[in-house]
């Protein structure tokens, strides 16, 4: 997969602090102010970032994120989570399980051609196989509805209501579609963007070696 850059409308002068001037701005992928050299400096042919760009009253902001991401959120994060996918799901989720939510944008490019073909018929049997793991409680959710038709293939899908996993882990409108899995105790696997299920299985592992 080439190496993708995107254009979204943010906001970030709020968040960082910034002076009201009309620089542009460039962030590395934790956040931190970079110059423009370093930015451009970074290793664009690299599959594991994205390159986005931001607008915001007071000029453009280019920033970096990585797309697989090893992290931690705390234990009122992970309990108002569940809560979510319980009241959507109208079912109970066990404490101890592991969280893994399939998640849709909404339309473009990548997930409306003939690139998430195999993807989208893999999504049967793929969760045929996750709901064998006793361990895991497996859900698909979208932020928009449309253009979901495309890859629903008669699942159960539940919208992001009130934008709960997009504030924590899906900021933005990643290519294709994005998942993440998480631990009862807040360590999480996201990859966001394109990818097969076979990632999914993957990422379990490696949260299973953390204590």
């Amino acid at each position: 997969m080439k190496s993708l850059r995107f254009l979204f409308i943010v906001c970030f002068f709020p968040i960082y602090g910034f002076t009201q001037d009309t620089t542009d701005i460039y962030l590395d992928e934790y956040g931190l102010r970079i110059s423009k050299e370093e930015y451009y400096d970074h290793p664009k042919n690299n599959e594991g970032y994205f390159y986005l760009e931001g607008i915001s009253d007071n000029g453009k902001v280019y920033f970096i994120e990585k797309r697989v991401v090893n992290g931690r959120v705390s234990l009122e994060v992970v309990n108002e989570l569940r809560t979510h996918l319980q009241n959507l799901s109208q079912s109970e989720i066990n404490e101890n399980n592991y969280m893994v939510v399939n998640y849709f944008p909404g339309p473009d490019a990548c997930n409306q051609s003939g690139n998430s073909i195999a993807y989208n018929s893999n999504l049967k049997s793929y969760q045929k196989r996750i709901n064998k793991l006793k361990y895991v409680s497996q859900f698909f959710v979208y932020k928009s509805n449309e253009g979901l038709d495309v890859i629903k293939e008669g699942l159960d899908w539940y919208k992001d209501e009130n934008n709960l996993w997009q504030t924590h882990f899906f900021k933005h409108h990643y290519p294709c579609s994005s998942f993440v899995i998480l631990k009862p105790d807040g360590h999480f696997f996201l990859i966001k963007g394109e990818h097969n299920t076979r990632q999914v299985f993957i990422g379990l592992n490696e949260l299973e070696k953390i204590n």
